[in-house]
């Protein structure tokens, strides 16, 4: 597979990157050798040039970054990774590209590092300058040196001089956030301040180019009808004909400034919602449900919609309905107070109907959100509706809601219609007043019939943003509530900046420490952990035992990060988590829920989502050590061409297909063994395992002891058993903590 696969644009989208501890090393072989070992590549499955030069490409760049961040920047399935793969990646991390067509000799120095694409060749990376020496007496020389991706090694510069395409990439600066409180949303607003002259500048033409038509009128009357002229006729003909043309063209390039502008900020806003509702704290994405986290993400569609539909040609318009009265003014003289009265009163108008209309408007979005989230809450607990016979009920809850929506909407439609049969009545109205205040001027000799024709349609086309200004009233308020949603979602401290402890970075080794630990997840909520104090040294393993709702769960979360104590401190290494980066937390612990969640994608892509950079070889030391890998390699899936084996398999959003219930938990072991974490947490690991699960996960503990810190929250006595150590928990206190032979005893009966 070589490198020409030529269906790229010329400039692939920008992202902001991180920093990178750990580039490659400049030997003669490639960076992708030094990260073989590593797993980076390993997501891509079949390689070819282009991705061999990956990560030479990085190295010559100077990329400050962590590999596991190359292998997440990677395409989800790819069939083959062409060059827009590969810019798009380049995009994740940090850089913007540009493409040109050139032959090798001619790119020139400046625009190295840069990737080659040759017509008829594989891809090469052009690094830079570096020293050469010539002949005994000759000066000392520099040449460009290439990334052979063919040889999969540094050599000077070919010979050759292959015409292709070279790709420059430049790092993309990072923006900072603004200061506490400011508008997020204009930040955003401001990149597309030079967009936004340009459509002001064209709507202006636009508007001058609309005095075309009016003008043609009057000339047909006062000239070509009066002198029977048909030459001046033609050339009026042509006249109006160049301006309606240019009309046309500029009136295109308006609706694609606005329509690059709504879909810009549909990618931008979409991803930056996305990405921050993923980086919300636990604590506040639980207690909210699906649909209202689905009502979030789509809560910005009403400002996507206010720059695709005609209320944003409105706010542009606007301002020129002066033009079209001044020229009436000049034309009709008191005519123009004809459109200055009615703006005047629909403005007045506006303002008092606003009110109603926003108060409509409001109420069919909260009907129709609240009939979203029941869908989107029936869709995700569908099984246990049809366990519990509870399909009437929901019908009748959703009936319920979708009445209320269908009227709600309705009056809100309702109100429009009357808004825009007011706009027809009064525009006709205008045209009526128009004739009839103009023919006594035309009589009176002050205007020509040509004018008072020329006078019509100026008032028409200056009360043209009339028309859709008063239906826009309830989109306005959306559009503010919208951007007020926005802006309040993005004040919310996701990654709040952790004080640094002033040690220098060690080795996690796994001693957690809880020190009169308490928290409540609502503050009228009961406790649900109350003055916990737990230590552990590293290595140990560790069974936590207890009903549901004795905190066990919450005990795992605190050591993840995911909650924060409202008393005490929780410690790993005698440093409190809350001074630990998530980076830090996500490296040192490991965590396996209760329950197996696996997404689309194949096993391996499964359960790299733990492990980025593992290899294939990591992949079946941890099924092996979960006791998967034989039921793994015996999968088949598809035929023929479309036949996939082994790790290759792809699972179903949920998991689901062949794969077994029991296999599920172990593959969901093996994604918590495939990190190699210190820390290992286990939540109920016994819901659902199967015995051939339950034996390797025995044995898997007895691996782990004396090296890796294991909690486990189980009720099975042979866990129990292996554990160094039992807690026991009721009611969110820790009653009691020791060897088993020492703390079963005591849970007997009281334990379920």
């Amino acid at each position: 597979m070589t490198g020409q696969l030529h269906n790229e644009e010329d400039f692939a989208p920008t992202l902001s990157g991180s920093p990178f501890d750990e580039p490659p090393n400049t030997d003669e072989q490639s960076g992708e050798e030094d990260y073989e070992g590593s797993g980076v590549l390993s997501g891509l499955g079949e390689k070819n040039d282009l991705s061999a030069c990956l990560l030479a490409l990085l190295e010559a760049l100077d990329w400050q970054g962590e590999p596991h961040e190359v292998a997440e920047a990677l395409p989800h399935f790819v069939e083959n990774f062409d060059i827009t793969s590969f810019r798009n990646v380049l995009a994740i991390l940090g850089f913007e590209s540009r493409g040109m067509t050139a032959r090798l000799d001619d790119i020139a120095l400046e625009h190295t590092p840069s990737l080659f694409l040759p017509d008829d060749g594989a891809a090469l990376v052009l690094v830079g300058q570096v020293e050469a020496s010539g002949d005994d007496d000759a000066d000392e020389y520099y040449s460009i040196e290439i990334f052979d991706s063919t040889a999969g090694q540094y050599v000077p510069m070919v010979q050759e001089n292959p015409k292709g395409r070279a790709f420059v990439f430049t790092p993309v600066a990072v923006e900072k956030d603004g200061d506490e409180g400011a508008d997020w949303f204009q930040a955003v607003g401001n990149r597309f301040r030079g967009l936004a002259l340009k459509a002001f500048w064209v709507t202006f033409l636009i508007n001058l180019l609309g005095l075309a038509v009016p003008l043609f009128v009057m000339a047909v009357f006062d000239l070509a009808i009066s002198s029977g002229s048909a030459g001046i006729m033609t050339y009026l003909s042509w006249g109006v004909g160049l301006a309606l043309t240019c009309e046309i063209v500029l009136g295109s390039f308006q609706s694609g400034v606005f329509a690059f502008i709504a879909a810009r900020l549909d990618n931008i806003v979409g991803v930056e919602v996305f990405r921050k509702i993923l980086c919300l704290p636990a604590s506040l994405i639980e207690r909210a449900s699906i649909g209202a986290q689905v009502a979030r993400i789509r809560g910005f569609e009403t400002v996507r919609r206010f720059f695709t539909g005609p209320a944003a040609v409105v706010l542009f318009e606007l301002p020129f309905s002066l033009i079209f009265i001044a020229v009436v003014a000049y034309l009709g003289g008191a005519l123009a107070l004809i459109p200055v009265l009615i703006l005047a009163l629909s403005a007045g108008l506006g303002l008092l109907v606003m009110p109603k209309s926003a108060d409509l408007a409001a109420k069919a979005s909260e009907a129709t959100r609240l009939k979203q989230e029941l869908t989107v809450e029936t869709l995700g607990a569908m099984r246990a509706i049809k366990y519990c016979g509870a399909d009437g009920l929901w019908l009748q809850r959703y009936r319920d809601l979708s009445g209320r929506a269908a009227l709600r909407n309705f009056y809100s439609a309702q109100y429009i219609s009357l808004l825009e049969t007011y706009s027809h009545v009064v525009l006709m109205a205008a045209g009526f007043a128009t004739l009839a205040f103009g023919s006594g001027k035309v009589e009176s000799g002050e205007m020509t019939i040509g004018a008072l024709a020329a006078c019509l349609f100026l008032v028409w086309r200056a009360l043209k943003p009339l028309k859709d200004g008063l239906t826009s009233l309830a989109k306005l308020s959306d559009v503010e509530s919208g951007v007020g949603h926005l802006n309040d979602l993005m004040d919310i401290d996701a990654n709040p900046v952790r004080p640094s402890s002033g040690r220098p970075e060690e080795p996690v080794k796994g001693r957690i420490t809880f020190e009169n630990v308490s928290i409540r997840y609502e503050p009228d909520a009961p406790t649900a952990l109350d003055d916990a104090s737990l230590d552990f040294k590293s290595g140990k393993i560790v069974a936590v035992l207890g009903s549901n709702g004795a905190g066990k769960t919450t005990l795992l979360k605190l050591i993840t990060g995911l909650y924060q104590a409202d008393e005490g401190t929780v410690r790993i290494d005698g440093r409190d988590v809350r001074d630990m980066t998530p980076a830090e937390l996500c490296q040192s612990v490991s965590y396996v829920p209760q329950a197996p969640q696996f997404f689309y994608g194949t096993i391996a892509q499964n359960l790299r989502l733990a492990n980025p950079t593992a290899t294939d070889e990591d992949l079946r030391r941890a099924t092996r050590q979960a006791g998967a890998l034989d039921d793994i390699e015996n999968m088949e899936q598809g035929a023929g061409d479309w036949k996939r084996t082994g790790f290759d398999v792809r699972l179903g959003d949920g998991g689901a297909g062949q794969v077994s219930p029991g296999l599920l938990q172990r593959l969901n072991l093996a994604r918590g063994c495939l990190k190699k974490s210190p820390i290992v947490l286990l939540d109920e690991p016994g819901n659902g395992l199967d015995m051939k699960g339950n034996k390797a996960l025995m044995q898997a503990l007895s691996n782990m002891r004396g090296e890796t810190t294991v909690f486990i929250v189980t009720h099975r006595p042979s866990h129990l058993k292996i554990a160094d150590r039992i807690v026991w928990m009721e009611y969110g206190a820790i009653r009691s903590v020791g060897r088993p032979k020492v703390v079963m005893p005591k849970t007997r009966g009281k334990v379920l």
